[in-house]
């Protein structure tokens, strides 16, 4: 991949344009606090006269009627992990990341403590971050589908890892048999799993991330609603998929030019499996 440019975060992050809208996003926040302050004092005024201090001090306090600094910290630090976490729903960040980063990203968003102030200089400085690791972010997503669609042990021979990744590959754990009965219901890592290996075709084809309802996920799941039976069938722009009763699914790679491009990136150079496989 050629070294990213602002443009190219634009259009395959935000292509609604960044800096615009970050700046707007800070005049939100900024006005967003004024009010707070304005709200909080309010707040005091109105417990005080609701529960006059010689009756209900305790009350009062309890409630911020006399701790309008301490109320307004509190509320600001609140504030601060919202306007990160939608910053980086904005950017659709995340679907980029994988499930690994995503959930040490997750972490981070959990402790203001660790964030920088919301101001447009931060983030740009991050949007800048961000262009710096798409490459990164990039090789990482086509390596988690590999390892998804290669495990390191498996008992079926379309999934040798050493082998490579071939036409068809045999997934298990996708969709689980309620109480043995034959209903099927998304396993735990579908949803994960699916979009990752789906993210990554993309990628491979030059076309971005996914977009619904085209999506693997959605052309899934709507099998799976329209089939009046245990096991359905289907297929998105890069998949045709059969889901048993068992719950595993056995799944056909319509692009063999991703397949091997996915193999020579991530398995030494690998050719896909002959068709008959």
């Amino acid at each position: 991949m050629d070294t990213p440019t602002r443009e190219t975060l634009m259009r395959l992050v935000s292509p609604a344009g960044m800096e615009a809208t970050f700046e707007a996003a800070v005049r939100q926040y900024c006005d967003g606090l004024g009010e707070l302050r304005n709200a909080v004092g309010a707040m005091g005024r109105a417990f005080v006269l609701a529960y006059p201090p010689e009756a209900e001090l305790g009350r009062i306090r309890a409630h911020g009627g006399n701790c309008d600094a301490e109320t307004e910290r509190a509320v600001r630090r609140v504030l601060k992990l919202w306007a990160w976490r939608a910053l980086t729903q904005m950017t659709n960040m995340t679907r980029l990341m994988t499930a690994a980063d995503n959930r040490r990203l997750g972490e981070q968003l959990q402790n203001p403590d660790t964030l920088p102030e919301v101001t447009a200089a931060n983030i740009t400085a991050w949007a800048d971050t961000l262009v710096e690791r798409l490459p990164a972010l990039s090789r990482d997503a086509i390596s988690e589908a590999w390892r998804i669609l290669c495990p390191p042990q498996s008992r079926y021979k379309t999934n040798r890892r050493n082998e490579g990744i071939g036409r068809k590959m045999i997934l298990t754990w996708w969709f689980v048999q309620y109480q043995g009965v034959g209903t099927l219901y998304e396993g735990s890592n579908f949803s994960e799993q699916a979009q990752a290996v789906d993210k990554a075709f993309h990628l491979l084809d030059g076309k971005g991330l996914p977009k619904y309802p085209s999506d693997f996920v959605t052309a899934i799941r709507e099998a799976m609603r329209r089939s009046r039976g245990p096991g359905f069938v289907g297929e998105s722009e890069y998949f045709r998929f059969r889901v048993y009763g068992n719950g595993n699914m056995h799944l056909e790679l319509k692009r063999l030019d991703l397949v091997a491009e996915i193999n020579r990136q991530c398995g030494g150079n690998m050719v896909p499996q002959a068709a008959s496989a």
